[in-house]
């Protein structure tokens, strides 16, 4: 007789065969996790302070002794500058996506339980979002409220949830009704309760991955705002790494496409985990 700890195992083990039968997955989750590696050594890893100007002659070219990437247009060592640039994204794009998922979970949760006017009102709230150009939000707002990385996070996870509420919200309705929902009813379960404790627990996967997927956005639009000029030059960012190298994109080519490279590969990591996970979690929804 299995005890919890081997239906764990086994749990996990069925997980993992499904993850790695999608072999992009995994090559999303190889390079997902060595981001993460040099996002958190990083100190240990950059040879300068990634925002020190003139550690060097400027526009030294990659292999160069003593910088491994060459230097930018100010005499910044372009590795450092990735390494930490690395830190950067991945701040905002995970705080960002959990902050989104924590409030379209909620707002999610609370529409498909309870429906009726609770749930129009909601949905209203919701397609309005949705019709919003997150990006020209956000430039926007972080034009007015200033230019700092915690507000920029912020703004993204609070523009974002309308995916995991729609979501969130499809999924409760499905469930709200169920033998098992109404057994806890019966049992003199609360209604938060149920929400908590009964439903939700089936609807964490497809929260993990619609989050998941949600990382490459925040990515891609903190990139963008930093090009545009509304990026923290207190912290290395590889959106602002690709503003100041537009002006010697003949000059010294690397230096706008180191920082493309790294932007392109953390946003298709995250996408391929998304899918992975998508096809480990859900397998069910692959098949219809």
């Amino acid at each position: 007789m299995m005890g919890p700890k081997n239906d764990s195992l086994a749990s996990l083990n069925d997980f993992w065969y499904r993850y790695k039968k999608n072999k992009a997955a995994v090559m999303g989750l190889v390079v997902g996790t060595a981001l993460f590696l040099i996002a958190i050594l990083a100190p240990v890893i950059a040879p300068f302070n990634p925002i020190r100007t003139l550690v060097g002659p400027v526009f030294l070219r990659p292999l160069t002794p003593g910088y491994y990437l060459g230097t930018d247009s100010l005499g910044r060592d372009v590795f450092s500058e990735l390494v930490y640039g690395t830190r950067t994204a991945l701040i905002v794009g995970i705080v960002a996506a959990a902050i989104g998922a924590a409030v379209g979970t909620v707002i999610g949760m609370v529409s498909g339980f309870f429906g009726g006017i609770v749930d129009d009102v909601l949905m209203r709230i919701t397609e309005m979002f949705v019709v919003i150009p997150i990006f020209f939000i956000a430039l926007v707002i972080v034009s007015f409220i200033g230019q700092n990385v915690n507000n920029v996070i912020m703004i993204i996870g609070l523009l974002s949830w309308p995916v995991v509420a729609r979501l969130t919200r499809a999924e409760f309705l499905s469930l709200r009704e169920r033998e098992f929902v109404q057994a806890a009813r019966v049992d003199g379960a609360s209604e938060v309760s149920i929400m908590l404790r009964e439903i939700l627990p089936n609807v964490l996967p497809i929260i993990t991955v619609a989050s998941t997927l949600q990382i490459s956005s925040a990515i891609l639009i903190e990139a963008g705002l930093s090009f545009l000029g509304l990026g923290d030059s207190n912290v290395a960012d590889w959106g602002i790494m690709l503003q100041y190298a537009q002006s010697f994109i003949y000059q010294a080519p690397w230096l706008i496409l180191l920082p493309g490279i790294a932007i392109t590969l953390a946003t298709l990591a995250f996408n391929e985990i998304g899918d992975g996970l998508n096809d480990a979690l859900n397998p069910k929804l692959k098949e219809r």
